[in-house]
């Protein structure tokens, strides 16, 4: 038991020290800032889980603190990293060295290792991917899906290698990071591996894509084709849910100074892939209205608003929006501080930083990405009054999805076998919506699927348990840290309830 454990008085916590000082580091890692928001949590809600285990173990308040503190330390560190590398030959008869990752977080939890995502990027680091793996256990189980974080990667840039030599690529990755097993790609493209046990000790895995992963990608790793489908869109239908939720609070409006309703919002976008753009289409079908656009090359900006099909037709007809009408070339921060009721972030991690923080016009902002918003620059938009859709709410759609997909072809009815919270799961399966959601797919023209009912109904009965979370622990509007402190919760509550302690 270390050091830090005995110093500390009962019912009290303190954030480590090496995740505190990445709030001052504009250069932090990424495990390191994704562990500072969660440690934040665990300072908020460490006295009820030191009060629940004194009630569930007789402990005395002493030994109760020292146990969770233990506990914490044993979840805190991912269990495993893969890193691979393999050679895979080019069209020009040379070989590329291909990168790879996986991770598992968060196994002392008790949950399944039966999902994972999958992200595809040049970018990826070993750091990445141990902070993926973090957030991956954190925004499951915040959203009632029992399974462990896993998540894997290949560090390579998709657009570079022709169709074939990607396709090698993907299938070497499997059979060397996923192990052997037989592998079929669900309607949903979402994938699945089953027959064969793999390092996660799981018999059948399903695969959640994330950036620049999609369903033809995973149909290379069976050698079927693949289309985008139901998990693919809902990662867009469960962040539009997820807004719709809080801008219909009366509470929430008022603060933002807003009328009720996603319609006259204006929005600016920042990332407009499929995650963005299918997004604002939802947004401008149900009334709001774009006036700017982020790429990584570019941004557009048109305060008296965009046509979002004419920029997503420009888009697939030329790659980017170099070109385009009122494009100008990228300023990292420029677009950030034009005039928009709603800053969408769906592009990649760390985007908005403490220096220019402090400019956002923005009075809501939705993180449709993992981990935008760097610590100092969350606390500078806090600061600022500024309201903040957390990322493990608004990003969880393909989770719900691809785990509703799973468990309806597993056909496991059971409700002990489950992953879903019981009355979750039994109102997605009658599809029981309330009429507003119900008003809202049809009015952003929703492409509607089972799956579709499942995610409206998590993320609506999430996004309400967050402000009650809120309330309960008198954080204000402090959306992020209430989403942590709900899973945190989960986590215990399942550690507590099967007595490893």
């Amino acid at each position: 038991m270390s050091g830090r454990i005995a110093k500390l008085p009962p019912r009290y916590y303190e954030m480590p020290s090496r995740y505190k000082d990445c709030f001052y580091l504009a250069n932090s890692s990424f495990f390191d800032s994704v562990n500072w928001y969660l440690h934040k949590a665990y300072e908020v809600i460490f006295p009820d889980l030191v009060d629940k285990l004194i009630r569930v173990s007789g402990l005395d308040e002493k030994e109760a603190s020292a146990r969770i503190l233990n506990l914490i330390e044993i979840l805190d560190q991912c269990d495993n990293v893969s890193d691979v590398r393999f050679p895979v030959k080019t069209e020009d008869g040379y070989f590329d060295l291909i990168r790879c990752f996986k991770v598992r977080h968060g196994s002392y939890t008790g949950f399944s290792p039966n999902l994972m995502g999958l992200r595809i990027s040049p970018d990826i680091t070993r750091d990445d991917i141990k902070g993926l793996g973090v957030l991956s256990t954190h925004r499951l189980s915040a959203m009632g899906i029992k399974n462990l974080g896993l998540f894997g990667a290949i560090k390579i840039e998709s657009k570079e290698y022709h169709l074939e030599v990607l396709k090698d690529i993907i299938q070497q990755y499997a059979s060397r990071c996923l192990k052997e097993g037989t592998v079929c790609v669900h309607q949903n493209s979402s994938l699945s591996i089953y027959n064969g046990y793999f390092s996660d000790g799981s018999k059948d895995l399903t695969i959640e894509p994330d950036m620049n992963c999609d369903g033809t990608m995973a149909g290379f790793i069976c050698n079927r084709s693949g289309d985008d489908g139901p998990t693919d869109l809902a990662a867009s239908q469960g962040a539009f849910f997820g807004i719709h939720h809080f801008l219909n609070n009366e509470l929430i409006a008022s603060n933002l100074a807003f009328p009720k309703g996603i319609s006259g919002k204006t929005f600016v976008i920042q990332g407009f892939g499929k995650m963005g753009s299918n997004l604002a289409v939802y947004l401008q079908s149900a009334g709001a209205k774009c006036v700017g656009v982020k790429e990584e090359n570019c941004h557009v900006y048109n305060k008296n608003g965009l046509d979002v099909n004419e920029i997503i037709s420009f888009k697939k007809e030329n790659g980017d929006l170099t070109g385009f009408e009122l494009a100008k070339p990228v300023n990292d921060s420029q677009i950030y501080k034009e005039d928009c009721d709603i800053l969408i972030l769906a592009a990649k991690q760390k985007s908005v930083l403490c220096h220019f923080a402090k400019y956002i016009k923005a009075k809501l902002i939705v993180e449709a990405a993992y981990h935008p918003i760097t610590p100092s620059a969350y606390m500078t938009l806090r600061g600022h009054s500024k309201i903040i859709l957390p990322d493990l709410l608004i990003c969880a759609g393909s989770a719900i999805a691809a785990n509703e997909e799973h468990l309806r072809e597993q056909r496991e009815t059971s409700l002990s076998m489950i992953h879903l919270d019981d009355k979750e799961r039994f109102n997605a399966n009658r599809q029981v919506l309330p009429n507003d959601l119900f008003r809202a797919i049809e009015e952003s023209r929703m492409e509607q699927y089972p799956s579709t009912y499942a995610v409206a109904n998590v993320v609506s009965n999430k996004a309400q348990e967050l402000l009650n979370t809120c309330e309960r622990y008198n954080l204000g509007f402090d959306f992020k840290t209430a989403a942590f402190t709900m899973s945190i919760r989960n986590i215990f509550d399942r550690i507590f309830s099967s007595r490893q302690f």
